[in-house]
């Protein structure tokens, strides 16, 4: 929530969607026209009081990108999205590609809990509780959306991934997007396909070892961020 805090303040986004907005309290920190898409709703709090417009979607990402089109609601691109909704990594998949297209190059599309920090917390079942002894964070639950970013890492090198050890389980902030590239897309299936049955035991060392993770607190100033990002 801090770095997230302080990429609007800093940046100042025109337009922000966010998919997986449960209680509200991530939305609540745009100031400007915003999207929200969640199946559950359960808002809490004054998320709309510093908006212009809010748009709230009670439906699944697939079934909003199917019947929507936010650059028509907007009326211009996404300039900023958090996508954090459910968590597996082929949801994700499937959210960063229909949100992306949407989006300027310089737009940021930031990820959450991509960063977990043990397998439990990264189990696909959230109701699975076999390994719940073991971790040192027993209620957390991160899914496997860690997979999205390993993927991107090895097929949209094009992306500038910028990667934040917010605690609890890091937020990624990608940018540099290419609104027409279909390489996600073209290969969804076969990339589902070679990852489901990745897990972070296997394949940890190697995922931890590819991230650039940089010190949130380090990155508290338009100074610092401004280096990042070009929205």
């Amino acid at each position: 929530m801090i770095v997230l805090r302080r990429l609007h303040a800093t940046f100042n986004p025109r337009t922000y969607m966010e998919i997986g907005v449960s209680g509200g309290a991530s939305l609540e920190l745009a100031n400007c026209f915003s999207i929200g898409i969640d199946p559950n709703f359960v808002i809490n709090g004054p998320t709309l009081n510093n908006k212009p417009a809010c748009c709230f979607f009670n439906m699944t990402s697939d079934q909003f990108f199917q019947r929507f089109d936010p650059t028509v609601i907007f009326g211009q691109p996404i300039d900023m999205a958090f996508l954090d909704g459910l968590h597996l990594f082929e949801c994700l998949l499937r959210d960063f590609i229909n949100v992306e297209k949407h989006c300027r190059n310089n737009s940021i599309i930031i990820l959450h809990d991509c960063i977990p920090t043990d397998e439990y917390v990264c189990r696909r079942d959230i109701n699975n509780h076999k390994l719940k002894e073991h971790s040192a964070h027993s209620d957390w639950w991160a899914g496997d959306v860690w997979k999205f970013v390993d993927i991107l890492l090895n097929f949209r090198p094009d992306l500038r991934l910028v990667m934040f050890d917010a605690i609890p389980t890091g937020l990624i902030a990608v940018t540099n997007l290419d609104t027409s590239s279909t390489l996600l897309r073209d290969r969804y299936f076969s990339l589902v396909e070679a990852y489901t049955g990745k897990t972070l035991v296997e394949h940890g060392d190697i995922y931890f070892q590819s991230l650039n993770l940089l010190e949130t607190r380090q990155y508290a100033s338009f100074e610092a961020l401004s280096t990042l990002f070009w929205l």
